[in-house]
């Protein structure tokens, strides 16, 4: 019951942030902050299409927010458009070639569609950017790892664990990791 509450609660303050950004929508169509808030309600909401048209609307109004680009590309990947998920990081690079977040959503949608050696670099480019970034550093580990690169996959799940010791899925990766590398020296 408790748990339902939560998630009915959660659901009704969703609900009543759409309704506000509708208001402030309805006064100015082009409020391109409204727009890009509602989308991110709507994303969290599953309602990727909606968040999709929203986040096209702030871009024809504000074309240069690296911000919007990024999580345009987050919903299209969870749409499946990997490819055009791409584009859409890339446009948000070439405004903000500093954005770490981009960065490393780039590196997953490379990953996803099997462009390993870019995925990488994505990676790369994030951790130069924000080294600090625990995420990065297990996506990275598991792109090594799925290399072959075993020792190498480690020392991220490392980092990662040690910039987030609750991180379960790095030292879960990890474990894995080590063991296929002590399996390979039996061999």
């Amino acid at each position: 019951p408790t748990l339902f509450r939560s998630a009915a609660g959660r659901q009704r303050k969703f609900d009543d942030a759409i309704k506000h950004y509708d208001g402030a929508l309805a006064l100015d169509p082009s409020h391109s902050e409204s727009l890009f808030n509602k989308g991110v309600v709507l994303q969290m909401l599953g309602r990727i299409e909606e968040a999709l048209e929203c986040y096209e609307m702030v871009i024809q109004v504000n074309p240069n927010d690296s911000e919007v680009w990024g999580n345009r590309g987050i919903a299209l990947r969870t749409l499946g458009r990997t490819d055009d998920a791409i584009d859409s990081y890339q446009q948000g690079l070439r405004v903000n070639p500093a954005d770490s977040s981009i960065w490393s959503n780039m590196g997953i949608a490379l990953r996803s569609s099997g462009r390993i050696k870019e995925a990488i670099e994505a990676y790369d480019k994030a951790l130069e950017i924000n080294p600090r970034d625990a995420g990065v550093w297990s996506n990275k580990g598991v792109v090594l790892g799925s290399m072959g690169l075993l020792k190498e996959a480690i020392e991220c799940y490392d980092h990662a664990m040690q910039l987030d010791p609750g991180r379960r899925l790095a030292a879960k990766n990890r474990e894995i990791a080590i063991k296929e590398l002590e399996r390979r020296v039996l061999i």
